[in-house]
Protein backbone atom coordinates (compact mmCIF):
# COMPACT_ATOMS: atom_id res chain seq x y z
CA UNK A 1 0.00 0.00 0.00
CA UNK A 2 2.27 2.92 -1.10
CA UNK A 3 0.62 4.80 -3.65
CA UNK A 4 -0.17 2.64 -6.26
CA UNK A 5 -3.95 4.03 -6.58
CA UNK A 6 -4.39 7.36 -7.90
CA UNK A 7 -7.52 8.66 -9.65
CA UNK A 8 -7.59 9.88 -13.57
CA UNK A 9 -7.21 13.52 -12.53
CA UNK A 10 -8.72 14.27 -16.49
CA UNK A 11 -11.89 12.26 -15.65
CA UNK A 12 -12.77 13.97 -12.11
CA UNK A 13 -15.10 16.66 -12.37
CA UNK A 14 -13.51 20.51 -11.63
CA UNK A 15 -14.36 20.70 -8.00
CA UNK A 16 -13.48 16.93 -7.26
CA UNK A 17 -9.93 17.26 -8.75
CA UNK A 18 -9.61 20.68 -6.74
CA UNK A 19 -10.33 19.04 -3.49
CA UNK A 20 -7.81 16.43 -4.52
CA UNK A 21 -5.13 18.60 -5.28
CA UNK A 22 -5.79 20.32 -1.56
CA UNK A 23 -5.83 16.78 0.57
CA UNK A 24 -2.27 15.66 -1.95
CA UNK A 25 -0.62 19.71 -1.25
CA UNK A 26 -1.85 18.99 2.74
CA UNK A 27 -0.50 15.96 3.57
CA UNK A 28 2.88 16.74 1.44
CA UNK A 29 3.18 20.04 3.68
CA UNK A 30 2.49 17.99 6.52
CA UNK A 31 4.77 15.86 6.21
CA UNK A 32 7.58 18.84 5.56
CA UNK A 33 6.35 20.66 8.66
CA UNK A 34 6.47 17.41 10.68
CA UNK A 35 9.32 15.47 9.10
CA UNK A 36 11.54 18.07 7.42
CA UNK A 37 11.59 18.49 3.23
CA UNK A 38 12.49 15.08 2.43
CA UNK A 39 9.42 13.65 3.63
CA UNK A 40 7.60 14.85 1.09
CA UNK A 41 8.35 12.05 -1.30
CA UNK A 42 6.55 9.55 1.49
CA UNK A 43 3.40 11.28 0.21
CA UNK A 44 0.56 8.49 -0.60
CA UNK A 45 -2.33 8.21 -3.34
CA UNK A 46 -4.33 6.19 -1.07
CA UNK A 47 -4.07 7.90 2.24
CA UNK A 48 -4.89 11.19 -0.23
CA UNK A 49 -8.00 9.16 -1.46
CA UNK A 50 -9.11 7.85 1.89
CA UNK A 51 -9.11 11.76 3.02
CA UNK A 52 -11.83 12.78 0.59
CA UNK A 53 -14.04 10.05 2.52
CA UNK A 54 -14.45 12.64 5.42
CA UNK A 55 -16.56 15.54 4.59
CA UNK A 56 -15.42 17.65 7.32
CA UNK A 57 -12.09 18.49 5.86
CA UNK A 58 -13.74 19.88 2.38
CA UNK A 59 -15.51 22.21 4.48
CA UNK A 60 -12.15 23.94 6.01
CA UNK A 61 -11.04 27.37 4.57
CA UNK A 62 -7.78 26.80 2.26
CA UNK A 63 -4.73 28.76 2.92
CA UNK A 64 -1.65 29.01 0.60
CA UNK A 65 2.02 27.49 1.60
CA UNK A 66 5.21 27.28 -0.38
CA UNK A 67 5.28 24.12 -2.61
CA UNK A 68 9.19 23.34 -3.35
CA UNK A 69 8.46 21.00 -5.96
CA UNK A 70 7.53 24.44 -8.06
CA UNK A 71 9.67 26.82 -9.82
CA UNK A 72 10.15 29.66 -7.13
CA UNK A 73 8.50 27.91 -4.44
CA UNK A 74 5.27 28.87 -5.97
CA UNK A 75 2.38 28.70 -3.54
CA UNK A 76 -0.41 26.17 -3.64
CA UNK A 77 -3.94 25.87 -1.40
CA UNK A 78 -3.83 23.69 1.46
CA UNK A 79 -5.95 23.48 4.47
CA UNK A 80 -4.70 22.81 8.49
CA UNK A 81 -6.61 19.60 9.90
CA UNK A 82 -5.37 16.99 12.77
CA UNK A 83 -6.88 14.42 10.40
CA UNK A 84 -4.39 15.77 7.72
CA UNK A 85 -1.22 15.12 9.93
CA UNK A 86 -2.30 12.00 11.44
CA UNK A 87 -2.24 10.80 7.48
CA UNK A 88 0.86 12.41 7.54
CA UNK A 89 2.23 10.11 9.92
CA UNK A 90 0.65 7.20 8.65
CA UNK A 91 2.30 7.78 5.17
CA UNK A 92 5.48 7.12 7.00
CA UNK A 93 4.48 4.40 8.60
CA UNK A 94 3.45 3.05 5.54
CA UNK A 95 6.79 3.74 3.96
CA UNK A 96 8.98 1.77 6.55
CA UNK A 97 6.64 -0.93 6.50
CA UNK A 98 7.88 -1.02 2.74
CA UNK A 99 11.09 -0.48 3.46
CA UNK A 100 11.26 -3.52 5.50
CA UNK A 101 9.81 -5.33 3.37
CA UNK A 102 11.91 -4.66 0.43
CA UNK A 103 14.88 -5.33 2.85
CA UNK A 104 13.94 -8.98 3.77
CA UNK A 105 13.41 -9.27 0.05
CA UNK A 106 16.86 -8.18 -1.00
CA UNK A 107 19.07 -7.26 1.95
CA UNK A 108 21.39 -4.33 0.81
CA UNK A 109 23.19 -1.78 3.11
CA UNK A 110 21.40 1.32 1.43
CA UNK A 111 17.71 -0.33 2.28
CA UNK A 112 18.94 -1.15 6.17
CA UNK A 113 20.15 2.41 6.89
CA UNK A 114 17.22 4.12 5.28
CA UNK A 115 14.98 2.19 7.13
CA UNK A 116 16.75 2.79 10.89
CA UNK A 117 16.68 6.16 9.66
CA UNK A 118 13.16 6.30 9.36
CA UNK A 119 12.57 4.04 12.18
CA UNK A 120 13.08 6.75 15.03
CA UNK A 121 10.52 8.81 13.25
CA UNK A 122 8.12 5.77 13.22
CA UNK A 123 8.44 4.70 16.84
CA UNK A 124 6.69 8.11 18.49
CA UNK A 125 3.38 7.14 15.60
CA UNK A 126 3.51 3.33 16.64
CA UNK A 127 2.92 3.97 20.08
CA UNK A 128 -0.06 6.49 19.51
CA UNK A 129 -1.86 3.87 17.87
CA UNK A 130 -4.56 2.28 18.74
CA UNK A 131 -3.89 -1.09 20.88
CA UNK A 132 -6.02 -3.29 17.80
CA UNK A 133 -3.60 -1.63 14.96
CA UNK A 134 -0.21 -2.04 17.00
CA UNK A 135 -1.37 -5.97 17.37
CA UNK A 136 -2.21 -5.75 13.73
CA UNK A 137 1.13 -4.05 12.50
CA UNK A 138 3.32 -6.57 15.20
CA UNK A 139 1.38 -9.52 12.87
CA UNK A 140 2.14 -7.56 9.97
CA UNK A 141 6.09 -7.35 10.99
CA UNK A 142 5.69 -11.15 11.45
CA UNK A 143 4.61 -11.49 8.00
CA UNK A 144 7.23 -9.63 6.55
CA UNK A 145 10.01 -11.16 8.12
CA UNK A 146 8.59 -15.03 7.05
CA UNK A 147 9.15 -13.91 3.98
CA UNK A 148 6.03 -16.52 3.01
CA UNK A 149 5.18 -17.25 -0.88
CA UNK A 150 1.71 -17.79 0.60
CA UNK A 151 -0.29 -14.76 -1.91
CA UNK A 152 -3.51 -15.56 -1.08
CA UNK A 153 -2.47 -14.43 2.77
CA UNK A 154 -0.32 -11.55 1.98
CA UNK A 155 -3.35 -10.29 -0.31
CA UNK A 156 -5.29 -10.39 2.82
CA UNK A 157 -3.17 -9.08 4.83
CA UNK A 158 -2.56 -6.40 2.60
CA UNK A 159 -6.66 -5.39 2.57
CA UNK A 160 -6.16 -5.79 6.52
CA UNK A 161 -3.29 -3.31 6.41
CA UNK A 162 -5.58 -0.63 4.46
CA UNK A 163 -8.40 -1.53 6.95
CA UNK A 164 -6.42 -0.66 9.96
CA UNK A 165 -4.97 2.99 8.66
CA UNK A 166 -8.36 3.89 7.26
CA UNK A 167 -9.90 3.32 11.26
CA UNK A 168 -7.19 5.07 12.78
CA UNK A 169 -7.73 7.89 10.77
CA UNK A 170 -11.14 7.35 11.83
CA UNK A 171 -10.32 7.97 15.22
CA UNK A 172 -9.93 11.70 14.22
CA UNK A 173 -13.24 12.66 13.26
CA UNK A 174 -16.75 11.97 14.83
CA UNK A 175 -18.02 10.01 11.63
CA UNK A 176 -18.83 6.29 11.43
CA UNK A 177 -17.35 5.15 8.25
CA UNK A 178 -18.40 1.58 8.09
CA UNK A 179 -19.28 1.29 3.96
CA UNK A 180 -15.09 3.18 3.67
CA UNK A 181 -14.19 -0.07 6.21
CA UNK A 182 -15.28 -2.52 3.59
CA UNK A 183 -14.09 -1.11 0.63
CA UNK A 184 -10.86 -0.15 1.71
CA UNK A 185 -10.38 -3.58 2.72
CA UNK A 186 -11.24 -4.48 -0.77
CA UNK A 187 -8.55 -2.09 -2.53
CA UNK A 188 -5.69 -3.18 -0.02
CA UNK A 189 -6.28 -6.44 -1.44
CA UNK A 190 -6.17 -5.51 -4.73
CA UNK A 191 -3.11 -3.49 -4.50
CA UNK A 192 -1.24 -6.87 -4.27
CA UNK A 193 -2.99 -8.24 -6.88
CA UNK A 194 -2.11 -5.40 -9.09
CA UNK A 195 1.87 -5.43 -8.12
CA UNK A 196 1.86 -9.24 -8.68
CA UNK A 197 0.59 -8.51 -12.04
CA UNK A 198 2.38 -5.41 -12.70
CA UNK A 199 6.22 -7.32 -11.51
CA UNK A 200 5.56 -10.77 -13.30
CA UNK A 201 7.86 -11.12 -15.61
CA UNK A 202 10.21 -9.62 -13.90
CA UNK A 203 9.25 -11.97 -10.64
CA UNK A 204 9.12 -14.85 -13.03
CA UNK A 205 13.04 -14.00 -14.53
CA UNK A 206 14.37 -13.82 -10.67
CA UNK A 207 12.51 -16.46 -9.29
CA UNK A 208 10.70 -13.89 -7.23
CA UNK A 209 7.37 -15.60 -6.50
Amino acid sequence: MLGHLKPRICQLSPASKQHYQHLYCSICASLRQQFGLSASLLINHELTLSLAAFPEISALETQTCACPAKLFWQQKPIVHHQLIDKAAQLCLLLVWLKLLDWEVDCPVFYKKTLRLHLEKKVQPILAQLSPAARQFIDSYLLLIRANTTDFHTNAKMSGLLAQHIFQELGQKTENTQHAMNNLTFLLGELITFADALLDLKQDLATQQF
